[in-house]
């Protein structure tokens, strides 16, 4: 039997990767628009280079915690389901596959933040910069990073997907929580789709994008807390001992 305890800290760390991933989200200003001008997209860079550092750095650690806590998911899953526990590991493989596109993201906007930093201009001689020191390169390394993060939600819609399969068939989550995994698949699809939108809303990085990843950080969170629960004993009430009963005086 495995340690409760061990089993709770476990499943904990997808509470501290929702965390790190909602604090990261406030660390640096918000990134242009997809497609607007490189120009645009070496100024922010530029200005919030040290910013952008930290913000990578929290990401990668909330990755380092995500994919511990797939384990945990993992092994709640696979007791619910039973048998030879196929839809934990799509739940599983989807959860991994997630992180690749995201790193690649993380990578580009790390990259482009070094190239960009590096460089003591301000003003007018921005329009010159990009001709130099291969600078130009920092515009469509800002583009792969917000398509990588439109890549990712291909990945993300089997794990929903998946963790609301097992709790319907065996009451792994509660119903309100599978039909909550069910809808944020379905959104997921739809973020998905945005590769085919350049502009607008819909755009790869774009608002729903941010709004789907606040709402997963949210059911992140929430599996977490209730995968702890789950290893968490019940305690008993205290019963009152009955004392035995005085035999009637003669």
């Amino acid at each position: 039997m495995a340690d409760p305890n061990w089993e709770r800290y476990g499943a904990a760390t997808g509470l501290g990767a929702a965390v790190l991933l909602a604090v990261q989200s406030f660390l640096a200003p918000l990134y242009p628009a997809f497609g607007d001008p490189p120009l645009d997209a070496l100024r922010y860079y530029h200005t919030n280079d040290a910013a952008i550092r930290v913000q990578i750095l929290f990401t990668g650690l909330a990755g380092v915690l995500f994919l511990w806590f797939l384990g945990s998911l993992r092994a709640h899953l696979r007791r619910s389901e039973g048998d030879t526990g196929r839809i934990s590991a799509v739940a599983f493989g989807s959860g991994i596959a997630a992180v690749g596109p995201l790193a690649v993201g993380a990578l580009a906007t790390v990259t482009a933040a070094h190239l960009a930093g590096g460089i003591a201009v301000a003003g007018a001689v921005y329009q010159q910069v990009p001709q130099f020191a291969g600078l130009g390169a920092v515009g469509p390394l800002h583009d792969m990073r917000l398509l990588s993060y439109a890549l990712t939600w291909f990945a993300v819609v089997p794990l929903l997907t998946a963790t609301a399969v097992v709790s319907a068939r065996s009451g792994a989550f509660p119903r309100w929580h599978m039909n909550a995994s069910y809808g944020l698949a379905l959104l997921s699809l739809g973020a998905a789709l945005s590769l085919l939108i350049d502009t607008g809303l819909f755009a790869p990085g774009g608002v729903y994008d941010l709004i789907l990843f606040g709402l997963f950080v949210v059911w992140l969170g929430v599996t977490s807390w209730l995968i702890v629960q789950a290893y968490t004993p019940v305690t008993e009430p205290a019963t009152t001992q009955e004392l035995p009963e005085t035999p009637p005086a003669a």
